[in-house]
């Protein structure tokens, strides 16, 4: 098969959660999940933050840091990719919205006279 002619999955607009940099952001933002959640020191949240701690690392060493190609990437090791991939950038979305839509709140307040 030609790499060339075979397009990653769920590619909108030409971009997909599964090239090399959102899996990075995406290892990223599970990590910061996975370390957000450690932080509550409850059970629950010391279990799930591990889990998420790991599905980070192992979506950024399983990639190798989002340099190898999805398709290079064993099948088994492309549903831990991916889901490490899809529940990162989540978070990097919904952190960065989050962000944007408070700035906006502030601006829209200080500017009602």
């Amino acid at each position: 098969m030609d790499p060339l002619s075979l397009s990653l999955p769920l590619t909108i607009s030409g971009r997909s959660p599964f090239d090399g940099v959102r899996i990075r952001w995406g290892g990223l933002g599970a990590i910061a999940l996975g370390v957000g959640l450690l932080c509550t020191a409850e059970p629950g949240g010391i279990l799930f933050g591990a889990v998420l701690l790991g599905l980070g690392l192992a979506t950024w060493i399983m990639s190798g840091f989002g340099s190898t190609w999805w398709y290079e990437i064993p099948i088994p090791r492309r549903y831990i990719v991916g889901a490490g991939a899809i529940t990162g950038m989540f978070v990097v979305i919904f952190f960065v919205g989050g962000v944007m839509l408070a700035a906006r709140l502030v601006q829209m307040f200080a500017d009602n006279r």
